[in-house]
């Protein structure tokens, strides 16, 4: 058990003494709390690419709202370059586009815009995986 009480692995009575003893770790344990680590990490990493690519979703129907086609291809680009980095797939994307959808006022002919470059570019329409 951790100091925190989360089970790592089994320890016998004659390495629990040696342990309390000489203040050491069998290297099993120390591979526990590096896997612990790891997976902390792993999961803050894919939080943070989830914020990234909602930055950027935003900013590309953003930009396609504006007409503006150059920024809408670079976001959208740099959106999709998030998803494939962070291995990101439909369960985890397709909330982040439905919510902007739902939350904000686009025109119908935006929406079948991003429909439409969706399906070109092989991505995820925002209504897909429900």
């Amino acid at each position: 058990m951790s100091r925190k009480g989360t089970y790592l692995t089994d320890v016998s009575m004659p390495e629990a003494v040696l342990q309390a003893i000489l203040g050491v770790a069998p290297e099993r344990i120390n591979d526990a709390f590096s896997n612990s680590t790891a997976l902390k990490r792993f999961k803050d990493s894919r939080t943070s690419g989830l914020k990234l690519y909602e930055q950027y979703h935003r900013d590309a129907i953003r930009a396609l709202e504006t007409g503006d086609e150059d920024s809408y291809r670079i976001y959208a680009k740099r959106r999709d370059a998030v998803r494939v980095g962070y291995d990101l797939g439909p369960a985890e994307i397709n909330p982040i586009r439905k919510k902007y959808f739902d939350e904000h006022s686009v025109d119908e002919s935006i929406k079948d815009r991003v429909e439409k470059w969706n399906r070109k570019y092989k991505l995820f329409n925002y209504n897909e995986g429900e």
